[in-house]
């Protein structure tokens, strides 16, 4: 697999198990002072006004249908994402950014191996750039590999993570456990909390309070 395609394949045919969850948030792409964010929000519906919210406040939270449908009535609404915050949710979402030629479909080789050997849903990235990987599993951590490492990859099992559903040909259609690909990852790449976002003092201690810019 050196190039990447999407499968074109419907979005109800993807992630059942995920759009079960009633945990689902709507995002817009905000411009901040170092980076493009994926903002959560929500909709004063008597204005029509999209607002910023807190994803940790159950009342904007919707379920998949609920979502969708304010993605596709509001201009100003980019996405969606999901919740995860506990063991009830065994979930556990890779992303892997700056891997990917938009405009020729190419992958980079140290990506490529983990997108050709993950045997769990896979799904391009909102800019196209990058991927994520799904599972059902555990991990030991969060947090997101270091600029010595030759790949640049987040992990996250309790945190809100977009969701695009822009599914990658020959994958499966659901997330499903793979240790060996998570051993693998956490083997070959330095994951943790990095400072720039997060009190050194704390690191692992914030996996149920992250912040809202990812």
């Amino acid at each position: 697999m050196r190039r990447v395609h999407p499968s074109n394949v419907g979005a109800c045919h993807l992630l059942p198990g995920l759009k079960r969850m009633d945990r689902w948030v709507v995002w817009r792409e905000e411009q901040l002072e170092d980076r493009v964010a994926k903002i959560p929000v929500d909709i004063d519906e008597d204005r029509g006004f999209i607002y910023r919210c807190s994803y940790r406040d159950h009342d904007h939270m919707y379920t998949y249908q609920q979502a969708c449908e304010l993605v596709e009535e509001y201009d100003g609404i980019d996405g969606l994402q999901i919740v995860l915050y506990d063991s009830r949710d065994p979930y556990v979402i890779v992303d892997f950014d700056n891997c990917i030629d938009p405009t020729t479909n190419r992958i980079d080789p140290e990506a490529r191996k983990y997108l050709s050997n993950a045997d769990t849903y896979a799904e391009l990235s909102p800019s196209g750039t990058g991927f994520h990987l799904i599972f059902q599993g555990n991990v030991p951590r969060q947090g997101w590999s270091a600029e010595t490492d030759v790949i640049d990859l987040e992990v996250y099992e309790k945190y809100i993570v977009t969701v695009t559903e822009n599914h990658i040909m020959t994958k499966p259609y659901e997330a499903k456990p793979d240790d060996g690909i998570l051993d693998q990852i956490f083997e070959e790449n330095d994951i943790r909390w990095r400072e720039q976002l997060y009190d050194t003092q704390e690191t692992d201690d914030q996996l149920g309070t992250p912040g809202t810019e990812l």
